[in-house]
């Protein structure tokens, strides 16, 4: 018998799971000298990300909590496009965790270094391992180029809502 499909993570959740892995990069980055700028600034733009996430949340549940569609800031294809910009934020967080993972050293090789829920985390103890920053370096790059887009994306729906909100008064 198949699983049924999980319904998709609330923005609350992604954004949580956002701060939490960016504080784990910089535990990371603190004890780890070879990666501290790569791995400082994806966790600033996922922290940035999650910030702003966390704002347009506040947007969504307060025109929820407006009875009226006349007075509401988001139209519900605005809240779509949220909820699927904070969707492609999962899917890049749990990629970091998982190729972070996969980074350890080659005596870790094959053991997880990953709690597989419906939200994988770095565990503590992978954070003191010495990564294989050759075959890591190269994908913290392209995620961190991947993340910055994510980012633009969820700062222009950030902006649009805020025009909107000066906008109706």
């Amino acid at each position: 018998m198949a699983d049924a499909p999980r319904p998709p993570s609330s923005i609350v959740s992604i954004v949580a799971y956002g701060f939490q892995l960016s504080t784990s990069l910089e535990t990371y980055a603190e004890g780890y000298s070879g990666s501290k700028e790569k791995l400082y600034d994806l966790s600033a733009d996922i922290s940035a990300t999650a910030a702003a996430l966390m704002q347009l949340q506040h947007v969504v549940e307060s025109d929820r909590a407006t009875p009226g569609t006349s007075t509401k800031v988001l139209k519900d294809e605005g809240v779509q496009e949220i909820e699927n910009v904070a969707a492609q934020c999962e899917k890049i967080y749990k990629t970091v965790v998982i190729i972070v993972s996969k980074a350890g050293t080659t005596a870790n090789k094959g053991k997880s270094a990953v709690d597989f829920g419906d939200l994988p985390v770095l565990k503590p103890s992978s954070l003191f391992r010495d990564l294989r920053w050759a075959w890591l370096n190269p994908r913290i790059k392209r995620i961190d180029e991947q993340m910055r887009w994510i980012k633009m994306k969820v700062l222009l729906n950030l902006q649009l809502a805020e025009l909107a909100k000066v906008q109706l008064g």
